[in-house]
């Protein structure tokens, strides 16, 4: 429990038309907005936030990413809520951490996925909590990555398969 789920509609590319752009943005904005406003104020019974989606900053999308922060920070004084953001439109494994220092959002990291017909898909785990204490994961293999302190570990090789 306490994990926020965010889906959000922003793909990438050059959009066509860009007033349809401008729109998706706009909505997505209202929604990431509307969701924190209603649940950020649980307070403590937030522990982190998952956003997935497709599309990376970029000249496009930037609207929806420099408004982020703002949205975020605004019920998080304290900045202590891990933001990990998956998305696949680099198609090829990285880890983003630009809006860290550019926004002082330094709970905020971004992973970009592999393309997904040359790259098995990824598993996500979520750090147990018990008797009000997260445990924090830890790296299991060499193919695993632990953001937020360890409330999310992603293994790259995802999907069943043995140790």
């Amino acid at each position: 429990g306490g994990i926020l789920y965010i889906g959000i509609n922003i793909v990438g590319g050059i959009p066509d038309p860009l007033n349809a752009w401008d729109e998706r943005l706009e909505y997505n904005i209202q929604y990431v907005n509307n969701t924190l406003n209603d649940l950020m104020p649980l307070g403590n019974q937030i522990r982190g936030i998952l956003m997935l989606g497709h599309g990376r900053r970029s000249q496009y999308s930037r609207p929806f990413y420099d408004e982020l922060p703002n949205m975020f920070l605004r019920g998080q004084p304290d900045r202590d809520v891990p933001f990990l953001y998956i998305h696949g439109d680099g198609h090829q494994w990285s880890y983003e951490d630009s809006m860290q220092g550019l926004f002082d959002f330094y709970q905020f990291e971004g992973l970009q996925l592999d393309q997904g017909a040359r790259a098995p898909p990824v598993r996500v785990d979520i750090a147990p909590y018990v008797n009000d204490v997260t445990i924090p994961l830890t790296r299991e293999n060499r193919h695993q990555s632990l953001y937020g302190d360890g409330l999310f570990r992603v293994d790259r090789r995802g999907g069943p398969y043995t140790q």
